[in-house]
């Protein structure tokens, strides 16, 4: 029996629009003033989580070889990815007058954009390019449980044997350490999403009672560690191995909440639209800041890199978020477009 069904290749609209939620919570983290505060670790608690969980629901639809596979991805990962990095690099130097971070993010170009090192959110592009060519031979397992199991492994690794955990101190080249950490929720979104869609579009009245009191538990666990509530704190703190559950446990909790969301919010076409555009989110985030900067700038306006309460975190972030859309996607959505990746390729 193989892990997973086959599924249609069709956008799925609530996968597109817990994309943009998530994109909009990351860019809120990235404005609040102190890493400490507790918005911000609620942020990143599950907003790197989704995203490698969706990118595992996506995985359902792979059928491509491992060479096929593996040009794929550095059409649609690493080209985009150097695109975006030498755009940081330009803007930091032309906007900014800064040449003093060039021969650090120099470094990063060759050594797979290290998370919390020069260029930002670019390192789950990295990440999700290893992620994504290692998980193409762990799928090949078939059974879910050797799949699960394998990926679990490789999290145990990152948990227990690394120190510092990859979660606290990223340190190898194209974040491979933040892979073995993450890697479990990828498999899990390649496990579940059958199940999942199955359970979305589910008629049957049992069923929907029950997707609804599993939907808004979720969400009221999500809204509960928004406002700094620990659930099952002791719990999760007797030891090392209730400690790197809570790492899993908690974060896919906070995972289904948006799921949910998702779902009741897929009808809304302009988030769908948006949602399918989080690629250049990611990579347009610092330069749509940047942007800003410099048109406060020519105005005589000083604005904060950091903000210190969420309401004015969530307005810039929504600016911010309108920049990338508006103005950044049509000009690297061209630039990506006019690359030929089999005819460099071909020149190897």
């Amino acid at each position: 029996m193989v892990a997973v069904e086959k599924v249609t290749k069709t956008r799925v609209a609530w996968v597109d629009v817990a994309k943009i939620l998530g994109m909009f919570a990351i860019f809120v983290g990235h404005l609040t003033a102190k890493s400490g505060d507790s918005l911000v670790k609620w942020v990143f608690m599950f907003s790197v989580p989704l995203f490698f969980f969706l990118a595992g629901c996506m995985e359902t639809r792979n059928e491509r070889g491992f060479f096929e596979n593996l040009l794929h991805k550095i059409k649609t990962i690493i080209i985009p990815l150097y695109i975006f990095a030498v755009a940081m690099i330009l803007v930091s130097v032309l906007v900014n007058g800064n040449y003093n971070n060039v021969p650090a993010m120099g470094t990063q170009l060759y050594s797979g954009f290290i998370r919390n090192h020069s260029f930002g959110t670019l390192w789950f592009l990295s990440c999700l390019f290893v992620m994504e060519i290692v998980f193409s031979l762990i799928k090949r397992l078939k059974k879910w449980y050797l799949i699960l199991g394998v990926c679990l492994g490789f999290f145990a690794i990152a948990w227990f044997v690394i120190n510092p955990t990859p979660i606290k101190v990223p340190s190898w080249w194209w974040n491979v350490d933040s892979m073995l950490f993450y890697i479990p929720f990828f498999a899990l979104g390649y496990i579940l999403h059958p199940i999942i869609q199955k359970v979305f579009s589910h008629d049957k009245r049992n069923i929907k009672i029950v997707k609804n009191i599993l939907g808004w538990g979720s969400v009221i666990y999500l809204i509960s560690l928004f406002m700094g509530k620990n659930i099952g704190g002791s719990f999760w703190a007797i030891n090392s191995f209730t400690m790197g559950l809570a790492q899993i446990v908690r974060p896919l909790i906070c995972v289904f909440a948006i799921l949910f969301i998702s779902k009741q919010l897929e009808s809304v076409k302009f988030l769908s639209a948006v949602g399918k555009h989080t690629l250049i989110f990611c990579g347009g985030e610092y330069i749509a800041r940047e942007i800003i900067f410099g048109i406060g700038a020519i105005f005589g306006v000083a604005l904060p890199t950091k903000f210190d309460t969420p309401i004015q975190a969530y307005i810039f972030a929504g600016i911010e978020m309108i920049v990338v859309y508006f103005v950044l996607k049509p000009i690297f959505s061209y630039i990506i477009s006019r690359i030929n990746v089999n005819k460099i390729l071909s020149k190897w």
